[in-house]
């Protein structure tokens, strides 16, 4: 039995979403285990971003956070919103 349009779509969906947990709790993970070696090694904003970039903060987007997207898988999203 062959899916259809929608059900591919559904399930799309479903594993991008999947994905995004997956990904936000390696994130996690991994700042946690970067604070870690920043306290442990004391180390200073300068050490970690070199001197032009110590005291500048960038505000990261939704987009940022949510790592790369393949075409195909934004192709398929902006068929669902139309």
């Amino acid at each position: 039995m062959s899916k259809s349009l929608q059900q591919v779509l559904q399930q799309i969906d479903k594993l991008q979403k999947q994905a995004e947990q997956l990904r936000a709790k390696e994130v996690s993970q991994v700042v946690a285990s970067i604070r870690q070696a920043i306290d442990h090694y004391g180390l200073t904003r300068q050490e970690l971003f070199g001197p032009a970039l110590a005291n500048t903060r960038r505000r990261r987007t939704a987009k940022d956070r949510a790592g790369p997207v393949t075409p195909t898988v934004e192709r398929a999203a902006r068929r669902r919103a139309n």
